[in-house]
């Protein structure tokens, strides 16, 4: 990346608002990075004063800011209060569970060297011990799982995908909404003439849920966001004809998602175990999808209730060390 020698090269925008000691675990597995040095990380944390880093943490990177945010905001909110901190011409909103191989940042940065507006990286399973994990795994990230080919796609991973941040500010007002769903996002960079990629030399470990109940309650909600911000300006007609659709989704997506892991090393008897919880998974999606294209806005404001109780059980989840 061809930038000014005071200005780092990546900005790295973590989102840790209820677990400040998930972060350490990250930073450790950043520092490894190939081009540590060119660097910026951003914390975004409602709980700033309970988050310390140590020297060591710090010392290799470009730069680490710490930002308090207000917890009553939205996840697009809260992301587009870590890019207006951020000093690099590229950004990447990392989730604090999802842990870059060394070579990450350096394949991103170069793959926006070439001009491409959004570079993803290729995702695999850092607990594939569980088969709720794989479950999650699977339906989340089966498009970017090995095996894959540098190519240019329609869409990326969300939470540990990169953008080129003027782009993202030119769509001013709209942009907290637009990075809840970081796939409206990309859909509308691509109506606006822009081309994103998948960069296989850049690989991430995403850390699942192990446990059926709060793998539930986040696969709900993420439908549920999908949806809301999908149909927030379609009439009623249309809401009407999607919601009375949605009991077909889970098929539909199975089929997508099957037609996929055939390629992953999994072993067919594996895959019929993981399957019900597919499915079970799927259901739970489109359910959160059909109440939310049912009531639009009227829904919105139950996304924050759920939204803390995922991240308590989420960290309920985590190991000490990861991959």
């Amino acid at each position: 990346m061809k930038t000014i020698a005071n200005i780092p090269d990546l900005s790295i925008i973590v989102v840790a608002m209820n677990d400040c000691n998930s972060v350490h675990n990250l930073i450790e597995h950043l520092r490894d990075q190939t081009v540590v040095n060119k660097i910026e990380l951003i914390i975004l944390t409602a709980k700033e004063s309970e988050l310390i880093l140590v020297g060591e943490e710090m010392e290799p990177f470009f730069g680490i800011q710490v930002r308090h945010v207000d917890s009553e905001l939205s996840l697009g909110e809260i992301k587009a209060a870590g890019l207006s901190s951020a000093n690099a011409p590229v950004v990447v909103f990392l989730e604090d569970h999802v842990f870059p191989e060394t070579g990450f940042a350096e394949a991103i940065v170069k793959a926006h060297d070439e001009g491409w507006a959004a570079v993803g990286p290729v995702m695999r399973n850092a607990n594939p011990v569980s088969k709720v994990s794989w479950a999650q795994f699977l339906i989340f990230f089966y498009p970017w799982v090995e095996p894959v080919y540098r190519i240019e796609v329609n869409q990326l991973t969300w939470n540990s995908s990169s953008y080129k941040k003027e782009l993202l500010l030119e769509f001013g007002s709209d942009l907290p909404n637009l990075l809840r769903a970081e796939s409206i996002l990309q859909a509308q960079l691509r109506m606006r003439g822009h081309r994103i990629i998948l960069e296989p030399n850049a690989v991430c470990y995403h850390y699942n849920f192990s446990r059926l109940k709060p793998w539930l309650l986040e696969i709900f909600n993420v439908g549920r966001v999908f949806a809301f911000h999908r149909s927030r300006n379609w009439g009623i007609l249309r809401r009407l004809t999607y919601c009375l659709g949605a009991p077909m989704i889970p098929l539909i997506k199975l089929g997508r998602v099957l037609s996929h892991v055939k390629k992953v090393p999994l072993g067919k008897e594996n895959l019929l175990k993981i399957l019900p919880f597919m499915l079970l998974g799927l259901l739970v999606n489109a359910s959160g999808e059909m109440l939310s294209y049912a009531l639009g806005s009227a829904f919105e404001d139950f996304y924050f209730g759920l939204s803390e109780y995922h991240e308590a059980n989420l960290a309920e989840t985590k190991p000490k060390v990861i991959c």
